[in-house]
């Protein structure tokens, strides 16, 4: 059986100040500083409300292809255009679509610029396949497999 994952895509350039070596932090220092302003405002309410986006029932199991990833993928791009990264897909977009078999399936890419004009085009790639198993023999009732527990938490972390 093969296996194809959608992945989604956040390319992060560097945004490092200039400082020679000994002005470094030691690491364990660093480890103890308290989280980035942008990092104190992920809550698990954020996570938990991004989770049940992904993971919904409406999504279907976010099969790839299918209607729910292309559900997925859009909300994801909305994220993305939403906190002002740039689109890195096809077109100009957040999506960017790949041959899978007789049809296509969607990537989501972005790119968050850094600061640091030395580093500038030195790239992070944050990555989390957006897509799951879909529906199938259904289990205590329920036949759609929503990947809460890895796909949609991997994204959710992605795009917080």
């Amino acid at each position: 059986m093969r296996i194809i994952h959608t992945t989604l895509l956040l390319i992060g350039s560097f945004s490092v100040t200039g400082c020679e070596e000994q002005q470094r932090p030691a690491l364990a220092e660093t480890q103890a500083a308290q989280p980035s302003p942008a990092a104190a405002t992920i809550t698990p309410d954020d996570m938990r409300r991004r989770i049940s986006v992904l993971a919904s029932d409406a999504m279907q199991g976010r099969a790839t292809p299918s209607p729910g990833l292309d559900s997925a993928v859009a909300y994801a791009a909305g994220e993305f255009e939403r906190l002002g990264l740039r689109p890195a897909g096809d077109s100009g977009t957040f999506i960017q679509r790949y041959p899978i078999g007789r049809s296509r399936a969607p990537n989501v890419v972005a790119i968050l610029e850094g600061s640091d004009s030395t580093l500038r085009n030195t790239y992070i790639v944050y990555s989390a396949h957006i897509d799951h198993i879909g529906m199938g023999r259904a289990v205590d009732g329920d036949s759609i497999y929503n990947g809460a527990d890895d796909d949609a938490s991997g994204t959710s972390a992605v795009i917080e």
